[in-house]
């Protein structure tokens, strides 16, 4: 048995909304706020099966691109320590400034040289696109640890599974015997048993506790009370059909909001328009709309994910242009991944298909995307300079 990160990934995004259609469909909507939102059964039923639908179109087209591919893009060493080089320097960055730091709303007033080089380098995301390719596996888990460290310390808790995907993209195709079974099994049971600490860490960092009030606060309550708290957060992560059957049962605002330009159109996201963005006024995107929608107030620091279902919902005439615009964009983005990094390009993008794509995170994904590109044909003009010299 193989254990595929994109198979992996259908089956967590896929299992995880069906039981909150199920809650859903339930309790006739959901809570969120410290309120209640009522939502039809149809709408529910509905927005369940416009996520299914994506979900299987995705695998499908993975499925799809998997077939062929060129050979693995190996990267030497040089590109290892550069990458690591650029993940301690960011690690740094945050930590003295106080920058990336999730919900905290942190921004430079009046500009920061570093910050504009660390915006245009997108350091993590450069994780994704060198990493998985390194030829050297001790640089690899180098560059991992310190990565991990960087993204807990900003409050990001789901670092482990960002960092479990790419071990499963570089090591593909990673096959199950009974006795990586047990190791795999004790791996998972650890880091279960070890949720409510993560969580208190990703919390902690966000308000700025200390690791030992984080572990004090943990252990000085019930354990196992919070674990099973932290299980419900971590398995809601993987769901967005609450929000996505809010913007379906309210379609008409949205498509209405949209039409006023009170938010972004799909097209509208990634690095260069957040560029044009820092010069120009512009709209928020749908995330942060729908949350300033539902939460009641404007200027939030934080978003809520709708998804594809959500566009899907409320675009009405404008479908045929939303199809067609993923359907090129997905096709383009595996076409040139497997041919230009191998399996594990078509690995790596299947995976962020769900962790960005399918959430309605389009920024991410583009941008990781564009960089994929660029990222390629660099190495790729350094590989032809050097042949011309050597010849």
């Amino acid at each position: 048995m193989t254990l595929n990160p994109v198979v992996l990934l259908f089956f967590l995004y896929a299992s995880a909304n069906s039981y909150a259609f199920y809650l859903l469909l339930a309790n006739g909507g959901f809570s969120a706020f410290g309120e209640f939102f009522l939502i039809d059964s149809v709408v529910s039923v509905s927005a369940f099966l416009i996520q299914i639908f994506l979900l299987l179109v995705f695998l499908v087209l993975y499925r799809f691109f998997a077939q062929g591919g060129r050979p693995r893009l190996e990267l030497k060493n040089k590109y290892g320590y550069f990458l690591l080089f650029v993940t301690v320097a960011f690690f740094c960055f945050n930590q003295v400034t106080g920058a990336g730091r999730a919900g905290s709303g942190f921004s430079f007033g009046g500009g920061s040289i570093l910050n504009i080089i660390f915006v245009l380098l997108q350091p993590d995301l450069l994780f994704f696109l060198i990493a998985p390719f390194l030829m050297s596996n001790r640089l690899f888990h180098v560059v991992s640890c310190v990565f991990l460290i960087s993204l807990l310390s900003r409050g990001w808790m789901g670092s482990v599974l960002l960092l479990f995907i790419v071990y499963l993209v570089r090591f593909y195709p990673v096959r199950i015997t009974v006795r990586s079974f047990f190791y795999l099994a004790f791996l998972g049971f650890f880091i279960v048993m070890a949720l409510p600490f993560l969580d208190g860490i990703k919390w902690g960092m966000r308000t700025g506790m200390s690791l030992s009030e984080v572990f004090n606060q943990v252990l000085s309550n019930n354990y196992f009370e919070i674990l099973g708290i932290v299980l419900e957060s971590v398995v809601s992560r993987f769901q967005n059909i609450n929000y996505a059957a809010y913007v379906l049962q309210n379609r008409e605002f949205f498509h209405f909001s949209l039409l006023q330009g009170n938010f972004l159109w799909f097209y509208q996201d990634g690095i260069i328009n957040s560029v044009y963005c820092k010069l120009n006024f512009c709209a928020v995107d749908l995330n942060l709309f729908s949350a300033e929608t539902l939460y009641g107030e404007s200027g939030l620091t934080w978003n809520i994910d709708p998804g594809l279902t959500g566009w899907i919902s409320f675009l009405y005439e404008y479908m045929v242009f939303f199809f067609l615009f993923m359907i090129l964009l997905l096709l383009l983005s595996y076409r040139a991944f497997s041919r230009l990094y191998g399996l594990q390009g078509s690995l790596l993008l299947g995976c962020f298909v769900y962790i960005y794509l399918f959430h309605g995170w389009l920024g991410a994904f583009y941008n990781l995307v564009l960089y994929g590109f660029f990222f390629y044909f660099f190495v790729r003009v350094k590989l032809f300079k050097r042949s011309l010299v050597n010849e």
